[in-house]
């Protein structure tokens, strides 16, 4: 039984006790049962969004890029790997095969740090694939900031903070 399966079946209770007259369905309980179906419908929604994956492609053309580049762009993991998630996620990535990944921050969630997760996923990345990485707002918000930074280094993973890098003719890439 779900978090939420819980929360209604024993909230749900007390409350429709309290909305009944007389043994009979009165307009309030009525109500409270389409806004507790919202809630529920809202929620399921909400946990759904949060399992897919969603890939989008685009195709942009500029005569001062030499030849064709496939980047893969990820972000707002979160520390998130609920039903094998990044499995899905790398797969995905394996299939594209880009020649760039470039990380946009939000690996790691600032409220419940597991940088084991992120590093976990980015040493199957890096094995493949040259990384870039910027630092997203959970991650300015650990203390220990500087630690994360250097596991990922260690890994190869190249961290733009404030600086530009040329990739290769016609590509820069800038970091803040």
């Amino acid at each position: 039984m779900g978090p939420w399966s819980h929360f209604f079946q024993s909230n749900m209770k007390i409350i429709i006790k309290k909305c009944r007259t007389r043994g009979r369905h009165g307009f309030g309980e009525v109500v409270l049962y389409f806004i507790l179906l919202a809630l529920a419908l809202g929620g399921f929604l909400i946990y759904r969004e949060n399992q897919s994956l969603a890939l989008s492609h685009y195709q942009i053309k500029s005569k001062k890029i030499s030849r064709s580049l496939k980047i893969c762009q990820i972000s707002d993991f979160h520390n998130h790997d609920h039903r094998g998630f990044q499995e899905k996620v790398y797969q995905a990535i394996r299939q594209e095969d880009p020649d760039y990944i470039f990380i946009t921050g939000d690996l790691v969630d600032s409220r419940k740090t597991k940088p084991e997760v992120s590093l976990n996923f980015l040493k199957r990345l890096v094995a493949y694939y040259p990384c870039y990485y910027v630092t997203g707002n959970h991650e300015h918000r650990i203390k220990d900031l500087e630690k994360i930074h250097r596991a990922y280094r260690d890994l190869g993973i190249h961290i733009l903070d404030n600086e530009s890098l040329v990739l290769e003719e016609g590509l820069v890439l800038h970091g803040l």
